[in-house]
């Protein structure tokens, strides 16, 4: 399933301003969420990768947020300005941030490549203790 087909997707583009309960928040604008379905779909919709949760940002923006095990990697995107923040966190909690121009393809597969690896790891950490 791609993301652009979710419950949670589909709530985003229903949004109205001052969704959030103490009447703030901005909804994110369709100009820019037709952008990023079409982004993540091209991006990750082929991949074997788990769906992110997504929710929306009080700013007008879309967060994503994988969660594998004690790995934690968010994306705070900014759907006007086709930019965001890709936060990293390890089971040792060292935290990394890097700022991407998403109108970029090396960007997304940047992302794509940080979850595979990420993905593997845990793969095969599970199965060296399977072995032993």
């Amino acid at each position: 399933m791609k993301i652009t087909e979710t419950e949670e997707w589909k709530q985003l583009l229903e949004l109205k301003d001052g969704w959030m309960e103490d009447g703030t928040g901005y909804a994110p604008p369709k100009e820019g969420m037709e952008w990023l379905g079409k982004q993540l779909d091209e991006h990750l919709g082929g991949c074997s990768l788990p769906l992110p949760a997504i929710s929306p940002t009080a700013y007008g923006g879309v967060a994503l947020v994988w969660q594998f095990g004690n790995y934690r990697v968010s994306l705070a995107i900014d759907v006007l300005r086709r930019e965001g923040i890709a936060t990293f966190q390890s089971p040792c909690g060292v935290e990394k941030a890097r700022f991407l121009n998403l109108d970029s393809r090396y960007a997304w597969l940047s992302i794509v490549k940080t979850l595979c690896g990420i993905l593997r790891d845990m793969q095969e950490g599970e199965s060296n203790e399977n072995q032993t």
